[in-house]
């Protein structure tokens, strides 16, 4: 396990390094190079950078959807974000909005997967040990 990342008291102790914010600044910057260009040229330059911005924001989060699936209950796309191995599927259904955490491919050494749902307290849902 990287120094890093070696727990604490059962804790991580070190700050990972970012990856989506670093990805959403950019954006935030090409978007504002964008709105500043005046001419061919610098919206062109602009366009480019927003491009691969965007890119870049969307890899870093792994962001990718699916339709719904014909005779099931969905009623809208899935979305799909992973960060940290953590898979977050959102979709619509017939009976709400379900929400599904795949954590399967988070890697042990940030485990556990601990959660929340509407501010009723943390629950730990995976560990090294029931893996």
């Amino acid at each position: 396990m990287p120094e890093s990342d070696t727990p604490m008291n059962g804790q991580h102790d070190a700050i990972s390094e970012p990856v989506v914010t670093p990805a959403l600044a950019a954006l935030r910057a090409a978007l504002d190079h964008l709105d500043e260009a005046t001419d061919r040229a610098s919206v062109m330059t602009s366009a480019a950078e927003t491009a691969a911005a965007t890119r870049a924001l969307v890899d870093a989060i792994a962001l990718h959807t699916f339709p719904p699936e014909p005779g099931t209950d969905d009623r809208g796309e899935q979305v799909v974000m992973t960060v940290y191995g953590v898979d977050l599927s959102i979709r619509r259904r017939t009976d709400g909005v379900y929400v599904h955490i795949d954590s399967s491919t988070m890697p042990d050494h940030l485990l556990p997967l601990i959660g929340e749902f509407n501010s009723t307290g943390e629950s730990v849902y995976d560990t090294q040990e029931n893996r």
